[in-house]
C-alpha cells in the first residue's frame, strides 16, 4: 500500500486471502488441534492416527467441525493484520520510501497485535471447543454447533473466556506475523531485484510465500500449544502455569506436538493468502 491507494483495499484484500486460505488448509488446522489436546496419561494419538480415525469415523466433514466461525474470523483477522502491517510500514518508511528489515518487523509485531484482539483469540477459542465437542459426540450424538458453543461459553465462563488464551496467542501472533511478513518482503524484494521488475508472477508469489510461512512454524509452535490448553477445558490459570505444568509433567517434545500438520497448513496458506492478497490488490487498483 502506498499514499495513493486506500487503506480499506489492504482490508479487503487481506479479508478475501484469509477466508480462502482457511478454508482450504482448516483439514490440517483440525488435526492439529487435536493432537495438541492430548493431555498426559491419555491415549497417545500421532496425526496420521487422528487423520485416519476421523475420516474412518466422521468422514470428510469430521474435518471441517469448528470451520466456520473460524473462516469469519481468519477474513476478519487477515484483514486486520494487512491493513495494520501495511499502514504501520508505510508510515515507517523513510524520505526516500524505503524501510528497514528492523522496521519491517515492528509493522509485522503490530499487525499479529491487532488481530489477536480483534478475532483470532475469540475464533480460536470457539474453534477449539468446537473441536472438542466433536471428539467428544459419542455414536450418532449431534454435536453442539457454533451458537450453541458461543452461548454456552459466554453463560458458564463469562465473555471474557473468549478471550482466554490471549497471552500467548498475542506472542504467538506477533511473532508469525513479524516472521512472516519480514520473510515475505525480504525474499520479494530479492527476487524482483534479480528480475529488475515490479511485480512478480503468480507461481513466484506462492513460492516466497509458502517459504515465508514455513519459517514460522517452528519458531512460534510452542505459543501455539500452550495457546490450545488454555483454551480448552483442561483449567490452567495463567500461560505460565500452563508452560510449566506442560514442560515438567509432559516433555519440551510437547511444544511442538501437531507441528507437522501445521507445517503443510502453513505451506499452504502462505502461498494462497499472498497469491490472493496480491491479485485481491491488483483487481482493486484497476477497478
Amino acid at each position: 500500500m502506498n499514499s495513493q491507494t486506500p487503506a480499506y483495499f489492504s482490508l479487503l484484500a487481506g479479508a478475501s486471502a484469509g477466508a480462502v486460505e482457511s478454508f482450504a488448509t482448516f483439514p490440517t488446522e483440525f488435526v492439529k488441534t487435536s493432537a495438541q489436546l492430548q493431555t498426559a496419561g491419555g491415549r497417545a494419538t500421532t496425526p496420521v492416527a487422528i487423520f485416519k480415525d476421523t475420516w474412518k469415523t466422521k468422514g470428510i466433514a469430521g474435518f471441517y467441525a469448528g470451520c466456520a466461525p473460524v473462516v469469519a474470523g481468519n477474513a476478519l483477522k487477515a484483514g486486520v493484520r494487512f491493513l495494520t502491517y501495511d499502514t504501520v510500514r508505510d508510515s515507517l518508511r523513510d524520505s526516500n520510501g524505503k524501510i528497514t528489515p528492523a522496521r519491517t518487523v515492528l509493522a509485522g509485531i503490530c499487525a499479529g497485535a491487532c488481530e489477536s484482539i480483534v478475532a483470532v483469540t475469540p475464533s480460536e477459542s470457539i474453534k477449539t471447543r468446537l473441536i472438542e465437542n466433536r471428539r467428544a459426540a459419542v455414536g450418532s450424538a449431534v454435536p453442539a454447533g457454533t451458537l450453541e458453543t458461543i452461548g454456552a461459553l459466554v453463560r458458564d465462563e463469562g465473555v471474557l473466556s473468549l478471550w482466554r488464551g490471549l497471552a500467548p496467542t498475542m506472542m504467538k501472533q506477533c511473532a508469525n506475523s513479524a516472521v512472516r511478513f519480514s520473510a515475505y518482503q525480504g525474499l520479494k524484494d530479492l527476487v524482483l531485484g534479480a528480475r529488475s521488475t515490479t511485480e512478480l508472477d503468480s507461481l513466484s508469489t506462492m513460492a516466497i510465500g509458502s517459504t515465508a510461512g514455513i519459517i514460522t512454524v517452528y519458531a512460534t509452535q510452542p505459543f501455539d500449544t500452550i495457546k490450545t490448553r488454555q483454551q480448552s477445558r483442561t483449567a490452567y490459570k495463567s500461560s505460565l502455569q500452563a508452560f510449566s505444568k506442560i514442560l515438567t509433567q509432559e516433555g519440551p517434545a510437547t511444544f511442538w506436538r501437531g507441528s507437522s500438520p501445521r507445517v503443510l497448513r502453513l505451506l499452504i496458506s502462505g502461498s494462497v493468502s499472498f497469491l490472493v492478497y496480491e491479485e485481491a490488490m491488483k483487481l482493486l487498483k484497476a477497478i
